[in-house]
């Protein structure tokens, strides 16, 4: 049993992941709530530039200008 549990791993930070350091690369996690249309029309845009929503979400956000009028 104790063999088992050696090969395989546990609940621990990394188990079954690559070996070596983990780097923290998401730090926060922001939320926003949108209409299925509008989630839809994410989706189509991030897929069109071959990205995830978050990606392009980001891209779209932080790439432009500091201040718009709206």
């Amino acid at each position: 049993m104790a063999d088992f549990q050696n090969k395989h791993g546990g609940a621990r930070q990394g188990a079954g992941g690559p070996s070596g350091p983990r780097l923290k690369t998401a730090t926060e996690k922001v939320e926003v709530r949108v209409s299925t249309g509008e989630k839809e029309a994410l989706k189509r845009r991030a897929a069109a530039r071959k990205m995830t929503v978050s990606e392009y979400i980001k891209v779209m956000c932080l790439s432009g200008k500091e201040d718009c009028d709206v």
